[in-house]
């Protein structure tokens, strides 16, 4: 098995293992579950500084002082919610990569997935990036270890493609995962702040067409058709 094969599959084993580690407990009856529940939804509406420990007890239907039999304080509570979202997340983006060749193919179907899920969970999505993305406590926490190793799957399908000669030799992987990742954040942000709807398909080729011709070998091109649809690489005569 080629090297940086046995990376990505090593990549993907371990995202596997963050997705069956965070076995997250949905049922509603769970004390602990209706409290983070509550949480999120109130931080998404108001913010994460604006919601008092108070108003999510309400919520939840509990005492204030049943909070913190869980959680050690506000933030410990606000890094729960993304507990309920990253197996569920892992696993969702590793289905949709099955069966799927091609480091381009492969690049395309997670920024698909990346903001079809971003679309479908829009309370996650707006924690996620307007509150815990900007903390900088984020940078030492569970949550960015495990959302480290999305980041690195992308950087092993580039590094794939650069192998197999179908990205060129140019290119540095963290580079394009800063650009894939910033882009599909910095689109999103209008939708999250003023509500409106993503075309998802029309972004999703976008966004690829935009970067993915910079990917390409310098003796190849991208062949694009009428529509706008990659449809594969020319070699330039």
């Amino acid at each position: 098995m080629p090297d940086n094969t046995k990376k990505l599959n090593d990549v993907q084993k371990n995202l596997s293992r963050v997705a069956g580690g965070l076995k997250p407990n949905r049922d509603p009856a769970d004390k602990r579950e209706r409290i983070i529940a509550a949480a999120e939804r109130i931080f998404a509406q108001k913010g994460y500084f604006e919601t008092t420990v108070a108003e999510i007890a309400r919520d939840a239907q509990v005492a204030e002082g049943t909070i913190y039999e869980y959680f050690a304080n506000k933030k410990d509570l606000l890094y729960a919610v993304p507990e309920n979202y990253l197996a569920d997340y892992a696993n969702f983006v590793l289905d949709h990569l099955q069966g799927i060749k091609g480091a381009l193919n492969k690049l395309r179907k997670i920024i698909w997935c990346h903001l079809s899920y971003f679309r479908n969970h829009k309370d996650f999505t707006k924690i996620m990036t307007l509150e815990i993305r900007i903390d900088p406590d984020y940078y030492r926490s569970k949550t960015y270890e495990n959302l480290k190793l999305y980041s690195d799957l992308i950087i092993q399908i580039i590094t794939e493609g650069i192998k197999d000669g179908e990205i060129g030799p140019h290119v540095n992987p963290h580079i394009i995962r800063d650009m894939i990742l910033g882009t599909i954040e910095h689109v999103s942000i209008p939708w999250l702040v003023f509500d409106r709807e993503i075309p998802i398909d029309n972004l999703v080729e976008d966004v690829s067409i935009a970067i993915f011709i910079g990917l390409a070998p310098r003796e190849k091109v991208l062949k694009v058709n009428l529509n706008g649809l990659l449809t594969g690489i020319d070699v330039k005569e």
